[in-house]
Order: C-alpha cells, then structure tokens, then sequence
C-alpha cells in the first residue's frame, strides 16, 4: 500500500524540515514550486471590483480555495511536488519555506491579510532565490533534484507598484535558471500586463478565472498542476531579453488569457487520430 510523505514523516517521527527532504527519492521530484500570493489592498475586493460584502468572496479567498484545489488533486494523481508559499504586499514575506508536507502549506494560507502597496517582481525574485538555494543547496552545478520542473505560479490581481527588482533583469535571470512562470489574474477589471509577459517569455502561461469554479477547474486540469504533462512552446527569444522586447511583451498581452494548459497527451493522441484518419 501507498504511504505520502506526511504519514510517513508522522510514523518515523521527523521534526525538521531537512529531516521530511531525506525522506524523498531526489530523483522522483516532478516540481519545485513557489506560490506568490498578492496580500495588496485590493485583494480584499471582489473579483468584479468594489467592497464584499455580507460574506461575499474576496479575491483572497477565491485564490486561496484555487490553491487548495491545486494540491488536493496533485495528492490525488500523486504528482511528487514540494511547494513553498510567499505572500506580498508592501514587503516580501515567505509565509511557508519549501515543503514537501502539505499541509503545512495548506495552514499558512490563514496568515494571509490583505493590505498594502503590490512588490510582485520582488516576490518573483525572491521565490526564484528560496528555489535556487535548496536545488543548489550542496553543489552550485548540479542539482539534487535532477528531473524536478522549477515553477513560480503568481496569484495576483494588478500590476507592480512598489518594487526594487527590475523586471527586465528578473526575467532574463529566471530564463538562465530554467524557472517557468505562470500568472493567475483574480480581478475581472485590473490587469497585470508585466507579469503576463514574465510568463510568456518564460514559457508559462497566464490566466484569468471568471469566478470560483472556473479558477478551480483551471487549477485541477493535470497540464496545469503538473507542468510534465503541459505542451511547452521553445521560448520565444533565444538571446537576451531587452527592456524593448519586454515592453512590447507586455503591449501584446492585450486579453491574451487562456482558459486551459494544453495537455501534451491529448495532442498527441488527436494528432494520432488524424493520422489514422
């Protein structure tokens, strides 16, 4: 029978956070995954803008149940992932460390308490760090995680005000350390045309659920919780990207979003059909 990590864990009484990592077959890691949880102001609004009221959802609460479903679903087709959970509003706060218990994770989404200005690149980048830090913990070349996709998913619901990180310069850097970027947007009115075009020229994705169950069904869809099994586009640029390329990037979003990860299963088997046929 079976066992995850965290019955596992339970039953060989393993406390600290390397203790849980030594428990885990290095070569079976599918992800690495950093969420970055907009906590701003307005991510007390509802999607469609404006106060919530009378038990309404916010945008922090839809995106938290969007997360839950991410990880109930992962637990349930057993895609091996360690998660690490960053809020930001004016400052960058790493609510949950990597970790391959999820419930751990699960619980820190209770710390989150919208206010503030948006610092999203300086959350990009410093998921990005928390990431390179543990896969190049022992060795700057190799990785202790060799089949592991490194992936940053980005919950926001506008644009960056407030950070130090230049955006040009994050995205070239997480393209040197292979990290794919994908952007949900939880605003019907606001847009985040920088980090959509982060996501892009990483080879991510971006975004935009219409209300709760469409933003669940996205995050359930197996192309999206586990990147492996996603149809991945050749980045669009093989040099480096300049602040002209970028900006252009960002000027063809333009309501680009996708309602659904191409599964790369389900290209092959309709391509195999019109083969057939």
């Amino acid at each position: 029978e079976e066992i995850n990590i965290e019955e596992l864990a339970r039953m060989v009484n393993v406390e600290t956070k390397e203790e849980v990592f030594s428990l885990v077959n290095r070569n079976q890691v599918d992800q690495i995954i950093f969420i970055c949880f907009d906590e701003s102001a307005s991510m007390k609004w509802k999607l469609e803008g404006g106060n919530a009221h009378n038990g309404e959802e916010t945008r922090a609460m839809l995106a938290s149940e969007f997360l839950k479903a991410l990880v109930k679903q992962s637990f349930s087709l057993r895609v091996s992932s360690f998660y690490g959970l960053i809020s930001f509003g004016s400052e960058v706060k790493i609510l949950q460390p990597l970790t391959a218990m999820t419930s751990e994770f699960i619980s820190k989404l209770k710390e989150i308490k919208p206010s503030g200005k948006t610092v999203l690149y300086d959350a990009i980048n410093t998921a990005q760090q928390e990431i390179i830090k543990l896969v190049h913990k022992y060795n700057k070349i190799s990785t202790r995680y060799p089949n592991a996709r490194h992936r940053i998913i980005v919950i926001t619901d506008g644009e960056d005000n407030k950070s130090k990180s230049s955006p040009v310069e994050l995205v070239n850097e997480l393209i040197k350390n292979d990290i794919v970027v994908d952007t949900v947007l939880v605003s019907l009115v606001e847009k985040s045309e920088g980090c959509c075009a982060i996501s892009k020229l990483t080879g991510g994705l971006c975004f935009m659920p219409k209300n709760l169950e469409d933003g669940i069904e996205i995050f359930e869809q197996e192309a999206f919780l586990n990147i492996k099994m996603r149809h991945m586009n050749p980045l669009p640029y093989n040099d480096q990207i300049t602040e002209e390329i970028f900006i252009n990037e960002t000027e063809d979003i333009n309501n680009k979003y996708l309602q659904y990860p191409p599964n790369q299963m389900i290209i092959n088997a309709n391509s195999n059909v019109a083969l057939a046929t």
